[in-house]
C-alpha cells in the first residue's frame, strides 16, 4: 500500500495543546504505575488526534455520528471510538494510527493482542490505519489510509504473531497496512447515514 492515498484532515495546535492537557489529566486520574507515563500520554494525544481527525471528515461529509470523546476509565468499559449508521444499522469504527514517520517506515499499525484473544466482541466493525504528523507549533496533520472490516480483521489477526513492544511493555499484533483498503474507506463513508439537520 502506498502512503501517497490517503483522506488528510488537519487538527489545529489549540486542539493539540488542550489534548495534551487532557491526556495528563488522564493519566494523574488513571494512576498509571511503573509504566513510562510520559509515552502514554503521548500515545492517548496520538490517538485523540486521529480520532478528532476522523470526526472532522465525518462531520464535512454531515454524516451522523457519536465519538467515546476523550475517555477516563478502565479498558473493559471504554466505549467504541466512533458510531456511525449505515441505512439506520449502527457500526462502529476504530481509528489505529501510528506517527507518520514510524508508518513510513514499518508501515504496519500495531493491534492489541488482548482485544484479539480476549476481547473479539470489542472489535469494531471497521479498522481504519491512520499515520499522525504533529507540526511544530502548528497542530497537526492526519491521514487516512484505508479500511478493514472487523471479519477480515480476525482472520488476519489469526496469522499475526504477537509481538512485545519493548516501549510500551505491551503486547501487539502488527497489521500490515496492505490490508487496509482505501477505497473500502471511502465506500463505508459514502454508505453512511446523513444527520437529518446540519448542525
Amino acid at each position: 500500500m502506498s502512503l501517497d492515498k490517503s483522506l488528510e484532515a488537519p487538527v489545529s495546535e489549540q486542539t493539540v495543546q488542550l489534548l495534551r492537557e487532557k491526556a495528563k489529566e488522564k493519566i494523574d486520574e488513571e494512576k498509571w504505575v511503573g509504566r513510562d507515563a510520559e509515552l502514554k500520554a503521548f500515545n492517548f494525544v496520538q490517538c485523540w488526534t486521529s480520532e478528532k481527525a476522523w470526526g472532522g471528515i465525518l462531520d464535512r461529509r454531515v454524516i451522523k455520528n457519536e465519538w467515546a470523546g476523550m475517555y477516563v476509565g478502565d479498558a473493559e468499559h471504554a466505549p467504541p471510538n466512533y458510531k456511525v449508521w449505515i441505512k439506520g444499522n449502527e457500526t462502529t469504527l476504530g481509528i489505529r494510527s501510528r506517527t507518520l514517520k514510524d508508518l513510513a517506515y514499518w508501515k504496519q499499525v500495531p493491534y492489541p493482542d488482548d482485544r484479539f484473544r480476549l476481547e473479539k466482541k470489542k472489535i469494531h466493525d471497521y479498522i481504519i490505519a491512520a499515520s499522525v504528523d504533529f507540526r511544530k507549533n502548528n497542530g497537526a496533520i492526519v491521514c487516512f489510509y484505508g479500511a478493514c472490516a472487523k471479519l477480515v480483521l480476525i482472520e488476519v489477526l489469526k496469522t499475526i504473531e504477537r509481538v512485545r513492544s519493548l516501549a510500551q511493555q505491551e503486547y501487539f499484533r502488527p497489521i500490515p497496512l496492505g490490508y487496509f483498503n482505501y477505497d473500502l474507506m471511502l465506500d463505508m463513508l459514502g454508505s453512511c447515514d446523513v444527520r437529518s439537520s446540519a448542525v
